[in-house]
């Protein structure tokens, strides 16, 4: 059996329902009646899946980065030029 990220992880192991949802998840394409699948749709599905997680795990993280960034208290500095307060983040 393929491990995760490419296949089934140990919580799809012995759970048959489970790996139909997913392969019928990757919508591939079938040959001979139904019952075949060509290794190179399998692949290709497999691997644009991958790239999706992963984009989608990079742009939560950058969420979470620009929302622990919006949390820090700001501290007011006065300019040397005339004395304005102006917020200065993350310092």
């Amino acid at each position: 059996m393929l491990g995760s990220p490419l296949g089934f992880d140990d919580y799809f192991k012995d759970n048959k329902f489970l790996q139909d949802k997913f392969i019928a998840s990757l919508e591939l394409p079938t040959y001979n009646i139904f019952v075949h699948y060509q290794f190179l749709d399998v692949l290709d599905a497999l691997s644009f899946r991958l790239m999706v997680m992963d984009h989608l795990n990079n742009l939560e993280e950058s969420m979470r980065k620009m929302h622990e960034e919006s949390l820090r208290p700001t501290k007011a500095v006065a300019e040397p030029d005339g004395g304005n307060l102006i917020a200065k983040g993350g310092q």
